[in-house]
């Protein structure tokens, strides 16, 4: 039978829930159903939508705060290697007490790794360079004023970027709360259904929910082929009849006659696939299964193939022109005859 579980994405949870509202406000009175009005709904619903606004916005923002950041670091830092330079030419390579005078006073030249070290450097430049400003080199920005304005761009920056942070983890915060909030309504609409509305009823539709007696599992799927070929390594083009009620397809692969079970080699929308680095010179087994959201159909019976040594190119070659050229028919079916695989 059909599942009526919630979403977890929040466009996912705001397509359903308007759906659930358009229901209640078309059908809510002629079912009886008292316990949730369209009101209180639609209030839920929409301090959703705006929590997820706010927390979207706060996302962006905290990804522009970030690269302004960065951004300003990284001036800082292009300063920071210009400044080290002039030092270098004048006070030498190895550290000393002059250096350490300057703002490096790790007992190294280096320029820090990390942003903290990077704007106390700036700091100790900045107060540095009033008591000698013979060291400047104005022509070049080495200078206090410079000095001074890069640490405090870049500090301001961080600490944007920091308040960014803080603002989106209260954003999720709120976004969550009235998420819960909606969700429990929902819950609660799909169970006072479950006791109003038989299950092939196709009202539930009208609440953009599934019909419980449909099915919606895929079935076995048919027509299983596949096709080795490659020239720098090995692949397989594997291939199935569309199975109805099928969203994606799961094809699973073992090596024949060594231990352990199937495993996922691929996964795609179409009922085509290719599996990629597959081991020369040995069979290996692969079957496919249908799937519909978190339900997944019967596996299908294996289709065996001999992967070569030297993988004949042309084969791959002959099959993606054959897709490309002629498509895949509704049935899951190369609009060709002459396609080279081994048929199950």
């Amino acid at each position: 039978m059909a599942q009526n579980n919630l979403p977890t994405t929040a466009n996912a949870i705001l397509a359903l829930g308007n759906c659930m509202l358009a229901g209640l406000q078309a059908l809510g009175a002629s079912l009886g159903i008292t316990q949730i009005t369209p009101a209180a709904f639609e209030a839920r619903l929409t301090a959703f939508s705006e929590a997820s606004g706010g927390f979207n916005a706060a996302r962006s923002a905290q990804g522009s705060g970030y690269e302004a950041f960065h951004a300003a670091d990284a001036v800082l830092a292009a300063w920071l290697a210009t400044a080290k330079a002039m030092f270098t030419a004048r006070r030498g390579a190895r550290w000393s007490e002059a250096w350490a005078a300057a703002g490096f006073t790790n007992h190294s030249t280096a320029i820090p790794k990390l942003i903290a070290g990077r704007l106390a450097l700036a700091g100790g430049m900045a107060a540095y360079f009033p008591a000698h400003p013979g060291a400047e080199v104005p022509a070049l920005g080495v200078t206090a004023a410079r000095a001074a304005e890069l640490q405090g761009a870049t500090r301001d920056a961080q600490q944007a970027a920091g308040r960014a942070t803080v603002a989106l983890k209260q954003a999720g915060a709120a976004r969550e709360a009235a998420r819960v909030g909606l969700a429990t309504m929902m819950r609660a609409l799909v169970c006072i259904l479950n006791a109003t509305l038989a299950k092939d009823d196709s009202r539930w539709l009208s609440f953009g929910l599934n019909i419980p007696a449909g099915r919606t599992t895929p079935g076995q799927p048919q027509e299983v082929t596949a096709s080795a070929g490659g020239e720098a390594g090995q692949v397989i083009v594997v291939q199935c009849a569309a199975t109805p009620l099928a969203t994606r397809y799961r094809w699973r692969m073992r090596t024949v006659g060594a231990p352990g079970d199937y495993r996922l080699a691929a996964s795609s929308r179409s009922p085509l696939a290719t599996i990629r680095n597959v081991p020369p010179g040995r069979s290996v087994a692969i079957i496919v299964q249908a799937v519909n959201g978190n339900l997944q159909g019967v596996a299908s019976e294996p289709v065996v193939l001999a992967v070569p040594v030297v993988a004949a190119a042309e084969t791959l070659e002959k099959v993606v022109a054959v897709v490309t050229t002629h498509g895949i028919h509704g049935n899951g079916h190369v609009n060709n005859g002459h396609e080279a695989a081994a048929r199950v």
